[in-house]
């Protein structure tokens, strides 16, 4: 009897060791980090140098720990032996490196890689224009020096941007990816310069995007447009500044219509409650979409003012998507954001 046993405890044991074995996964792909994770010399554990992956690097990606995976294994040429790292799935995005790509592929660098087909949902990014008109930045734009309270600007959202981005994860990512992209979203890189644009939009960006006054369509067009749309598998894919520009003001035009634009138009130069406005959220875009919204403010003469709403959305985007139907299918804030809402503030109004 003992020695059945034992020999069964060793056949279970061969048998997990078997199993442990085949459980990892051999892959040949690049890595793009989107944000700083231990990389571990065992899955979860273990890190010599006290290694970490940096935001926006590509990395070469060896294997990952089982078919469903939740880590990646990565090279670090920078790290004490071994080189070989896990890191978790969720610091970063699977990708195919080019042909094209770099000679030495245990270099990190931010070539450009293609992202994992409809891995990037989208953020809506709505200004307070007269909250940003109030900040430092904002005081010297030609849009705030010719703002004036019976301006639509005065009491509506307006577009800062549309963004593609991947809301497993709390860092932006990606940006810039027309022709060396996509890179990370961090750092102050702009591009300017002009693109054409549908004369028609131009006027419905000039009233609803003030920021067309300092050229923001052009920055939004090269850091965020060009990589709207350009990781979806289907017939969809890929977009031009028209289409770009036109579902976005779909969207705000949602936006200021509900609930939420009716409550900052009646309270202005009051305060409002985080919980009025997310409650003003699920009444206009259903139970649970004021949990996919982020409520930014900034501080104007020591008090809290409102200045953005950061709403998530999820699946592809026309000029006739349901933005409650797109909150509703986004990731819930705490997956994208590292920040709560705003508890309160003051709607400001233009003086």
């Amino acid at each position: 009897m003992k020695y059945y046993v034992s020999g069964l405890a060793v056949v279970l044991a061969a048998a997990l060791c078997v199993g442990n074995a085949q459980a990892e996964v051999k892959m040949s792909a690049s890595f793009v980090a989107t944000k700083a994770c231990e990389a571990n010399r065992k899955l979860t554990s273990d890190n010599p140098g006290g290694m970490k992956t940096n935001p926006g690097s590509v990395y070469r990606l060896l294997s990952k720990n089982k078919q469903d995976a939740t880590h990646y294994r990565i090279v670090l040429p920078d790290a004490p032996a071994p080189k070989e790292r896990w890191v978790a799935k969720s610091c970063g995005i699977l990708t195919v490196q080019p042909q094209d790509g770099p000679s030495s592929p245990d270099t990190p660098t931010h070539v450009t890689t293609t992202v994992e087909p409809d891995s990037i949902e989208n953020q809506l990014a709505a200004s307070w224009e007269p909250a940003f008109c109030a900040t430092k930045t904002g005081q010297s734009k030609a849009e705030c020096q010719s703002q004036t309270a019976d301006r639509p600007d005065a009491t509506q959202f307006s577009i800062h941007g549309l963004w593609p981005d991947d809301l497993d994860d709390r860092e932006q990512f990606p940006c810039f990816c027309d022709g060396s992209g996509p890179k990370s979203c961090k750092g102050g890189e702009s591009n300017r310069t002009p693109v054409a644009i549908d004369p028609a939009i131009m006027k419905r960006l000039a009233v609803t995007m003030p920021g067309v006054q300092s050229d923001l369509q052009y920055h939004e067009w090269h850091k965020h447009g060009t990589c709207y749309e350009d990781f979806l598998s289907t017939a969809d894919r890929e977009s031009d500044p028209d289409e770009y520009f036109e579902e976005t003001l779909s969207l705000i035009d949602q936006l200021n219509a509900s609930a939420v634009g009716t409550l900052f138009k009646a309270r202005l130069g009051e305060v409002v409650t985080r919980q009025e406005i997310e409650t003003a959220l699920d009444e206009s875009f259903g139970e649970g979409a004021s949990e996919r919204v982020n409520i930014e403010c900034k501080k104007v003469d020591g008090e809290n003012v409102i200045s953005q709403l950061f709403i998530g959305l999820g699946g592809a985007i026309s000029k006739d998507s349901d933005l409650g139907g797109l909150m509703l299918a986004s990731p819930k804030r705490k997956s994208f954001s590292k920040y709560e809402p705003c508890n309160k503030g003051r709607i400001l109004a233009v003086e």
